[in-house]
Formats: structure tokens, C-alpha cells, sequence
């Protein structure tokens, strides 16, 4: 497995700080060793997962998470951690010394990616594989003006191009926590 740990910061209007995290080439052996990481409550929530795939993404997105906590506040444990599922399946972190910051994750197979970041600059995150969904299932999240733009573009770029509007549709979602089939116009690109 191979992980790229980062501190971001930036000076815009306000000082910006963010962990982020990223684990690619996972194998079996770094699953056994995500289940260690986990507190009680997202250990019972793992054996209660139905497929075994289900249970790798959320190991590798857990971990991702905590590592990226980990960059905004080194002095605590990853097993203190908690991360529950909010309303809109959003990731929502436990810990009695973690305040107003969030994390956004996401996942494939065997990558995982997670940022953590205070709470007043909302930010998302999305991983894709090079057209994993189909046309059908993205053109659904697309906007009129947007179907046409991308009618437009040269058939040999249409794969990436897709991906790249998936990928920027599900960051923009993750970000505002509504998900991705509510009103399409809010995600207009």
C-alpha cells in the first residue's frame, strides 16, 4: 500500500488547514490492519455491512479519514475516533476534542482519499476511475445546458470528459451534504 499524507494551508480571507489523506494498492493485509483502527461503534457498523467490497470501503474510508484528522490534530488516537453516517450519509465525527471540523471521503476498490477541514470553508471530495458509472446513470445527474456542452466535445475525450463532470458533481454534492438526485439544477456545471 502506498499512503501520501498532506498538510495544506492557505491565506485566503481565512487562514485554511487541511489533512488529507490517500492510500492506493490496498491489499488483504492492509484490511487487517485498517480493523484495528476502528472504535467499537464502526467495528459493529463493519459486521453489519452485507458484502464484503461494502466492508473494504469502508475500512480504507475510515482509515483515510482518521489519517487525515490525525494531520489537523496529532494527540489523538485513531481508535478514539468515531466517524457516524449523518442524514445524507455524510461522514460525522465523534471525539470530545475534535470541534467544527468535517471530512469528506471517497473511495475505489483499492484507493481511498479523505480530506479533513474546519468546518467554515465546506469542501468535498470525489475518487473515480476512468468511467466507472454509465452514461446513462451520469447523463440522469446532468443539466440540459450541460448534455449539449458536452455533445459537443470530441468522441475520443468523451470518457474522460464524463468522469470529470461525475467527479465534480459528487465533490459539489458531498460538499453542500445533499446528494446527487435531489434538484439537478443545483449542480449545473
Amino acid at each position: 500500500m502506498k499512503e501520501t499524507i498532506e498538510n495544506l494551508q492557505t491565506n485566503h480571507k481565512q487562514p485554511i488547514q487541511i489533512g488529507l489523506h490517500m492510500i492506493t494498492g490496498v491489499t488483504q493485509k492492509d484490511i487487517e490492519l485498517f480493523l484495528g483502527k476502528l472504535s467499537k461503534y464502526e467495528l459493529e457498523t463493519y459486521k453489519n455491512l452485507p458484502a464484503l467490497k461494502r466492508q473494504h470501503c469502508y475500512l480504507m474510508g475510515r482509515y483515510c479519514a482518521k489519517k487525515a484528522l490525525l494531520v489537523l490534530n496529532n494527540k489523538i488516537k485513531l481508535t478514539e475516533i468515531t466517524i457516524e453516517k449523518g442524514y445524507f450519509d455524510q461522514p460525522i465525527i465523534i471525539h470530545p476534542n475534535i470541534n467544527n471540523t468535517q471530512v469528506s471521503i471517497a473511495h475505489t476498490d483499492s484507493s481511498a482519499v479523505a480530506i479533513a477541514f474546519q468546518e467554515h470553508q465546506p469542501m468535498g471530495v470525489d475518487l473515480e476511475l476512468k468511467l466507472t458509472k454509465t452514461i446513462s446513470i451520469i447523463d440522469k445527474v446532468l443539466s440540459d445546458a450541460e448534455k449539449l456542452l458536452l455533445k459537443r466535445t470530441k468522441k475520443s475525450y468523451s470518457d474522460e470528459i464524463y468522469t470529470v463532470v461525475w467527479t465534480c458533481k459528487e465533490s459539489l454534492a458531498k460538499t453542500i451534504k445533499v446528494g446527487l438526485f435531489p434538484v439537478l439544477s443545483l449542480y449545473e456545471i
